[in-house]
């Protein structure tokens, strides 16, 4: 009989871990891409023309955001494009110089080429407007260019890092062919 407890009290204890960690599944039906909801936040209104996904934490004073854009519109010969072949330093100091236009008083802290799901990506980090810390970034997945933000006040920017982390490298992207250089 105490051999039946034991065991029930395992899988109990295996049982509510388990779901103490789970995840929330979001799928952008217009993009086709998945990622998982950290939890704590919340879907919100997305507001914007090309804002696909917006969640907040107000526990945290933090919220994520994933922008995409159809590049084909922008970039001729989209297949020989490479984010990777950017001059970052001219490229984020012109972005910088740029948000001054929309009152943002953008001020880079630092930026470095990495990968996302397999695709080339450029990342940054950045203060915009007062203390508020904004890490990003900005991947080419077929047509479509994504810009994932998560931003929150620059003193809490500790308590999001392995929340932030864990987003990025979950995002799967679906039936979109990877570009091979």
């Amino acid at each position: 009989m105490t051999k039946i407890w034991m065991y029930l009290l395992i899988l109990i204890s295996i049982f509510s871990c388990g779901n103490s960690f789970a995840q929330t599944t979001w799928k952008s039906q217009k993009y086709a891409y998945t990622v998982e909801i950290p939890e704590g936040f919340y879907l919100r209104k997305a507001i914007g023309k090309n804002v696909d996904l917006s969640i907040n934490n107000d526990e945290l004073a933090s919220s994520i955001n994933i922008v995409v854009k159809d590049a084909s519109v922008e970039i001729p010969n989209l297949e020989e494009f490479s984010l990777w072949d950017f001059d970052l330093d001219s490229y984020f100091q012109e972005m910088e110089s740029g948000s001054r236009q929309w009152g943002l008083n953008l001020r880079m802290v630092d930026y470095g080429k990495a990968t996302i799901a397999g695709y080339e990506a450029l990342w940054y980090h950045s203060i915009v407007v007062g203390d508020n810390y904004s890490m990003n970034y900005q991947v080419l997945v077929g047509k479509y260019f994504y810009t994932i933000t998560i931003m929150c006040p620059e003193y809490d920017k500790e308590k999001i890092m392995s929340i932030w982390y864990r987003f990025i490298n979950q995002i799967k992207f679906e039936n979109i062919k990877k570009v091979t250089l």
